[in-house]
């Protein structure tokens, strides 16, 4: 190896460890499903004007077509996305095709008549920020 290369390799890896790790990244955790959340997301999910049905399943909060059909998220299901996105930071919830039966389906509620204590009582998770990771200031100033 010649030695100009065993100096840029290990600067090379110092500026790329350091570039990562300036880059902020946030990590969320399960939490209470707080009240004032569920309450906007289903109202949001009741003005969307199209039928679904939900389901929690191990503490997310799952939103079904009422019929059988896959999500279309660039189609009738765009609003579905904006309430999720409304909320996603806040509240576990996904979106799933009811294009096959599965066993959890059966388990589905109108999504009109669900509330936030059937949510709580089904074990529907809320979320919370756990981790902001954000550059180290001494090396971000000295570096980058």
């Amino acid at each position: 190896m010649r030695p100009f290369l065993a100096v840029i390799l290990p600067v090379w890896s110092y500026v790329q460890l350091v570039t990562a790790s300036s880059q902020n990244t946030t990590r969320y955790e399960p939490d209470e499903l707080r009240s004032e959340v569920s309450h906007t997301f289903l109202a949001c999910l009741r003005n969307t004007g199209v039928q679904y049905k939900v389901y929690v399943d191990n503490g997310a909060t799952v939103v079904i077509p009422a019929t059988k059909r896959e999500i279309d998220f660039d189609g009738i299901d765009r609003k579905l996305l904006e309430c999720i996105i409304q909320v996603n930071h806040l509240m576990h919830v996904v979106a799933e095709s009811a294009l096959y039966d599965q066993d959890e389906h059966g388990n589905a509620a109108a999504g009109h008549s669900v509330t936030h204590e059937w949510l709580s009582t089904q074990g529907a998770n809320g979320l919370m920020e756990v981790m902001l990771n954000q550059p180290n200031n001494l090396y971000y100033e000295l570096f980058l």
